[in-house]
């Protein structure tokens, strides 16, 4: 905190106070009254307007009544990220096979204000409404699912009037029969998005949007070797992760020193063992040796 004493008995501006306050930053007041005595301090706080996160710098001078201004005091303060999406969403049926109970964990910052539960209502379009506002203390609640489908909800939390931005999303099929599972994954359901790169050295880094949650247990990568054709005897097999979007990297795949396209296809896989049937082809240029490193390295200071 700044504290700068009145100069010859008033300060007509005064320096500032830098502290967390939520994602606000708070610092000093532009006026103060024509009061105070001499050698008194005293410390003033305004509350800016939300900021982005990242480091804010802040200067702020005193002026007397004859406009002699003092050095500049300074202070740099860091607006943290907002961290207030609730987290591991988890949805579970009940006995009966169209009621489910959805929970959560509090955000990272504490408890909200409120928590707003938005659902796609069982519409294969994933477009998804407001279904339940929730107080803060709140983390869980009895869903009621009166249509057959993919039923999705996701769980946004409100701290003085800021909502979160959450892609964590749980997903229920209705009817659940374990006992008559389906025979393939909906084709209406596909990976979408597809991005791929070299990763040291000679493996495929590669992401992708997933929206419908967890009627898709893992991916398989299938490619060609390099050879323009895709073998689809052997795969890669990864785990589907939480959220939207989804990141793997392969074990190395191509060990050649020069730059060679590799084809793959991405599919998703039911919980049941169940493959989509999606033959589309991506590419991404692999290199399988990693450079030298440096060598006879020297260092010295100029002016």
């Amino acid at each position: 905190m700044i504290v700068v004493p009145h100069n010859s008995g008033r300060i007509v501006k005064t320096p500032t106070a830098l502290k967390f306050r939520d994602e606000k930053v708070v610092f000093g007041n532009n006026f103060i009254s024509k009061s105070g005595f001499a050698n008194q301090y005293r410390t003033y706080e305004v509350v800016t307007d939300k900021l982005t996160a990242g480091d804010y710098k802040f200067g702020i001078k005193s002026v007397d009544n004859l406009d002699n201004v003092s050095s500049i005091s300074q202070g740099i303060v860091t607006v943290a990220a907002f961290r207030m999406f609730p987290r591991f969403i988890n949805i579970q049926k009940l006995n009966d096979p169209r009621r489910a109970l959805l929970t959560w964990t509090e955000p990272v910052d504490g408890t909200p204000d409120t928590y707003k539960i938005y659902s796609n209502n069982g519409d294969s379009t994933f477009t998804f409404t407001l279904h339940s506002t929730l107080s803060g203390t709140v983390k869980s609640l009895n869903v009621t699912m009166n249509i057959n489908g993919t039923w999705a909800f996701k769980v946004e939390a409100v701290k003085s009037g800021v909502e979160s931005s959450n892609s964590f999303v749980a997903t229920v099929e209705v009817p659940y029969d374990i006992a008559n599972p389906p025979a393939v994954i909906d084709l209406t359901k596909q990976i979408t998005s597809v991005n791929a790169k070299n990763s040291n050295a000679g493996k495929i880094e590669f992401s992708f949007l997933w929206i419908y949650g967890d009627t898709a247990s893992k991916f398989r990568l299938y490619h060609d070797r390099g050879s323009g054709n895709i073998y689809w005897n052997s795969f890669i097999e990864f785990s589907r992760i939480g959220g939207y979007y989804q990141k793997f990297t392969t074990p190395q795949i191509y060990f050649g020193e020069e730059d060679k396209e590799f084809k793959f296809v991405v599919r998703a896989v039911s919980k049941y063992g169940v493959e989509d049937t999606n033959t589309e082809e991506h590419t991404v240029l692999l290199d399988g040796v990693a450079p030298d490193a440096p060598s006879d390295l020297t260092l010295n200071t100029r002016m």
